[in-house]
């Protein structure tokens, strides 16, 4: 017996070794092929406009710097405007996200012809960059859409989490947050935004609305961030719920609302729905 139960232990522990080391090796194939796959960025410049408290500006300031060199940053500071973004500060003082940002678009150069990128304070970029998501926003075609959450984001929905060997999904959905890519064939469909919604909940129905023009959504995988804030911290979290739940009942409630609809696997070169 007490071989027996030294052999099955032995067993166990020798399973869970190859186990552990087939998983190592699964991970380190998964993330070498999205770094394939998101290592092409294109150089042409974007907007990206953001809203900043200066407790986040050291991420604000990151955010900046993974974007095409020579981009448009607007950057609008709620409690003060901190030394090492005053270049880029277009403006100071409290208000509700969506119209701080509808005002920093209005303060984008007319000959602007670029992507524009939305984007929170409190998120950072663990794979990948701007210019990458932008780049493989306009390789996937898509009108609007935003980086995957890694596994350890605090996100809201299941369907925004990236997923294993995908470089991008084409989806029914985009968050209002914390990033947002708008391709320029878009923007003036979807900027400015409509100030009534707020901190952003809720703008998922007109988006998810455009899908009747044509207009791809979707999710990028091969770009990951990681939302380091808490949802609601600085706004009544029940009233943003009721506004999204509210806005997407009228397309069958989440599970009709988030779906993918195709995945860009990490060995193809071109995305499926692409001719």
């Amino acid at each position: 017996m007490k071989a027996s139960g030294a052999l099955r232990k032995h067993l166990s522990y020798d399973y869970k070794v190859r186990a552990a080391r087939i998983q190592r090796r699964l991970f380190d194939v998964e993330r070498s092929a999205t770094r394939v796959a998101a290592s092409r960025p294109e150089s042409d410049p974007v907007a990206l406009l953001c809203v900043y408290r200066s407790k986040n500006a050291k991420i604000v300031d990151q955010l900046r710097r993974s974007c095409p060199v020579g981009s448009e940053v607007l950057l609008w500071a709620l409690d003060r405007a901190v030394d090492d973004l005053a270049a880029w500060t277009r403006g100071s003082g409290s208000g509700l996200r969506v119209p701080l940002l509808n005002q920093l678009y209005a303060r984008l150069p007319t000959n602007f012809r670029g992507f524009v990128v939305l984007t929170d304070d409190d998120v950072v970029v663990t794979s990948g960059s701007i210019a990458h998501a932008v780049a493989t926003a306009r390789r996937a075609g898509f009108g609007l859409s935003q980086p995957a959450h890694d596994a350890h984001s605090n996100r809201s929905h299941r369907i925004t989490e990236a997923r294993p060997f995908s470089v991008a999904r084409s989806t029914t959905f985009v968050e209002c947050g914390p990033i947002v890519i708008v391709s320029p064939a878009w923007r003036n469909t979807v900027l400015p935004m409509q100030d009534e919604f707020g901190m952003g909940p809720g703008l998922e129905e007109p988006w998810m609305r455009l899908r009747d023009q044509d207009c791809r959504l979707g999710v990028i995988d091969a770009v990951r961030i990681r939302h380091v804030g808490s949802p609601g911290a600085d706004y009544d979290l029940q009233t943003a719920s009721r506004a999204f739940h509210s806005s997407i009942e009228h397309f069958g409630g989440t599970r009709q609302a988030m779906r993918t609809l195709a995945t860009w696997p990490v060995w193809r070169r071109s995305p499926p729905w692409t001719p």
